[in-house]
């Protein structure tokens, strides 16, 4: 095969160079088609900076997923310098995932961030598996915003250098060639590899990863009008038996096997072949990309003779063109914007997440802001947008794809305490009512808990929404005599709120609200004077939360604090009269890349008689809660609520390093305690010291953390805990 190209190739040669000069201007056109190969299609870039270095002009470009996106960047007028400092830069991870960051979240959403381990959706009543591993959102919105330059082009022909890309009609197996339309979704729908990514939707085709129909695309190089093609070749080939060692070795050797006939014909028509040596890399290997273009590059240079001679017999026909480089964009002057995709969600809820005053100048970072914060509502599989020519400016143009599923979702834990823990979740969207939301939580074990919560936006300001919820809940409440557990009760606890507040802004979260609560507490254990209890309160209260947290598992930087007041008062339909209010500060401040200060103030007081046990303060565990409806802390050297009382303040301290990759060590000191008389009094012997150390790692299937502790009532205690917290 390669006798054959080499004799084709000295045949096109000397035809150039027999040509009369007076054929100059107009030279054979050179096509450079690069292939599919996931990971290994990195080494395109190695090989067109030979391709340049050679001084071959290149006036068409063609490519199939992964060469479709260097080819698309490189016709889009981008340099290889330029596109290897974009894929050495790229954090691959982040990429290939749909997570919203957690910062961006909403208030309301952040509570789901790392809670559950399986996530489905419910599509017709029935439990389904996704289309696709990922939606491809950060894969949008990058190729977005690298095609900015371009995005007034609608033709590809039109490009700095002619281009298109293949698809392929999942319905049918057809080849779909994409040389028209918006350059970044055309990028997405060629690298769609079916089950890992979702496919794109492209007027009425359905289409995935063009490299199910033709791996190299040499035959569409000499179709756009090419007489010479280079070829680079990146693809699996077929492998020896000794290769053949798991299922997916398999799998890949029998697409292969099927794929070879149509490989081996589009490599007949290459001119030039280079293929890199990268057959050893893995399909998801993205982060071997220095090694990958040293290996195109290399590849490139052993045909570098062959690039050079015709250079040479190009040059003599036509003078060399010089480069075509991209257009510098800053902004667009946006005149109006059109939604397409939108079937339930209500355009002025679009409108209002994307906060654009229109007419109006807006720069790349503007338009990526609000489709983010479109995004954020967690209303569509994607946001893709593209910038297109009208009269008197440009019309900024949302292609949006809505989730029509609902979830079902499943979480477990295991811990020392409460043993283990079952969560089902199911959650059902509304988006005609302004992206309503039902979700129903239930926790089996022995402290169980059934939950149901529905939200929705107000309809009014972007952030503002209202919550009710109602919840049932057996919880056990311990009491101590010194550091001894003397008795259990058990409580049963059910609530309804309303609350009004910015729940739908992704750093604070203002609120009022009410509540009706009854309690049921009763003896389980032990042997203590205390009779059963029944309560009925009514509370208003009004909270401020913040919460900035990088992430919900070891946070390595962020910002919490939740302010809350309470008011139960017996004019007000309860039982009892009191206040109780309660400030929650943390702070985990990095100082190394990864070195986190951890910081922390706890403070309450409840004030009246009789306010009821689940309204006291709880010290003591690892993970517990500090008050009943308040938020999880540790105590490191006490036992699970060892200290109970109506006022408590705690002061804790410590740092958290990253010593590998997602695993974490830390080390804490605290001192603190709770109270029956409120006193400012910071005289030591009021408050127990403890300290401990945690070792922990972020798995696949949550943390899984390991604390030893101390203080002065406890010489050693430990905990152990695996999966989400909830």
């Amino acid at each position: 095969m390669r006798k054959t190209r080499n004799l084709v190739f000295l045949h096109v040669v000397v035809c150039l160079l027999l040509l009369p000069r007076g054929a100059e201007g107009e030279r054979p056109k050179v096509g450079v088609a690069l292939s599919g190969g996931a990971a290994k299609g990195i080494a395109h870039i190695g090989a067109l900076k030979v391709i340049e270095e050679a001084g071959v002009p290149v006036d068409f470009v063609t490519g199939v997923s992964m060469g479709s996106i260097v080819g698309g960047l490189y016709a889009a007028g981008y340099t290889t310098a330029e596109l290897e400092s974009l894929v050495l830069a790229i954090d691959w991870d982040e990429l290939f995932t749909d997570r919203i960051p957690r910062r961006n979240l909403a208030m309301e959403h952040k509570i789901w961030d790392r809670r559950y381990q399986i996530s489905l959706p419910i599509d017709d009543r029935k439990v389904q598996l996704p289309s696709g591993l990922i939606a491809g959102q950060n894969i949008t919105r990058t190729f977005a915003r690298l095609t900015t330059p371009v995005q007034h082009t609608r033709d590809f022909r039109k490009l700095p250098i002619p281009f298109l890309c293949l698809a392929a009609d999942i319905a049918n197996g057809e080849i779909v060639v994409l040389d028209s339309g918006h350059l970044s979704e055309a990028l997405r729908a060629s690298m769609s590899i079916p089950t890992v990514f979702a496919p794109i939707k492209i007027g009425d085709r359905l289409l995935v990863d063009g490299g199910l129909a033709r791996v190299l695309p040499a035959e569409d190089a000499k179709n756009m009008g090419a007489d010479i093609v280079i070829g680079v070749d990146v693809g699996e080939r077929p492998r020896d038996e000794s290769e053949l060692r798991s299922i997916i070795d398999m799998t890949h050797q029998a697409l292969t096997l099927f794929m070879t006939p149509e490989i081996d014909r589009q490599r007949e028509l290459c001119d030039i072949l280079i293929e890199p040596d990268v057959h050893d890399v893995e399909l998801y290997e993205f982060g071997k990309g220095r090694m990958l273009i040293d290996e195109g590059e290399k590849a490139a240079r052993a045909v570098l003779p062959q690039l050079e001679q015709l250079a040479d017999s190009l040059s003599r026909l036509a003078s060399p063109e010089p480069p075509k480089i991209r257009p510098k964009i800053q902004g667009f002057y946006v005149i109006e914007i059109a939604i397409e995709g939108l079937a339930r969600v209500p355009r002025e809820l679009v409108e209002r997440e994307l906060d654009f005053e229109l007419p109006g100048r807006l720069t790349i970072s503007d338009i990526e802001e609000g489709v983010d914060r479109v995004y954020n509502t967690q209303l569509f599989h994607r946001v893709a947008y593209g910038i297109g020519p009208t009269e008197g400016g440009s019309r900024l143009t949302l292609r949006v794809s809505e989730k029509t599923e609902n979830l079902f979702r499943i979480g477990f834990r295991y811990d020392s305490h409460r043993e283990g823990m079952l969560l089902l979740n199911t959650t059902w969207r509304d988006n005609s009512s302004y992206g309503a939301t039902f979700a129903l939580d239930l926790i089996l074990s022995e402290e169980w808990e059934i939950d149901a919560k529905y939200f929705m936006h107000s309809g009014i300001l972007r952030a503002l929404g209202v919550r009710a919820r109602v919840n049932t809940t057996r919880r056990d409440l311990d009491v101590f005599e010194g550091d001894q557990r003397v008795a259990t009760y058990r409580t049963q606890y059910s609530y309804a709120e309303a609350m009004l507040g910015s729940i739908f802004s992704s750093t604070m979260n203002a609120a009022i609200g009410v509540r009706a609560e009854y309690m049921d507490q009763a003896l389980e254990t032990g042997s203590i004077e205390f009779s059963d209890r029944y309560d009925t309160v009514v509370p208003v209260f009004g909270k401020i939360t913040i919460d900035s947290y990088d992430r919900t598992v070891f946070p390595a930087s962020g910002f919490f604090l939740d302010l809350s007041a309470e008011l139960a008062d017996s004019d007000l339909g309860s039982d009892v009269s009191f206040t109780r209010y309660y400030l929650d500060q943390r702070l985990v401040l990095p100082l190394l890349r990864r070195l986190s200060l951890l910081q922390a103030v706890y403070v309450g007081t409840t004030r009246g008689d009789g306010a009821p046990p689940g309204y006291l303060f709880y010290l003591g565990g690892v993970d517990q809660p500090v008050t009943f409806l308040g938020e999880d802390a540790t105590f490191l050297g006490l036992k699970h609520q060892e200290r109970t009382g109506e006022h408590v303040q705690v002061f804790q301290l410590g740092v958290q390093i990253e010593f590998l990759p997602n695993k974490f060590l830390q080390v804490g000191w605290n001192i603190g305690n709770t109270f029956h008389e409120w006193n400012t009094d910071l005289d030591f012997d009021r408050y127990i010291n403890g300290g401990g150390i945690a070792v922990g790692m972020d798995t696949i299937v949550g943390p899984i953390t390991f604390t030893m502790m101390t203080s002065e009532r406890h010489d050693f205690l430990t905990h152990f805990s695996a999966g989400y917290r909830f």
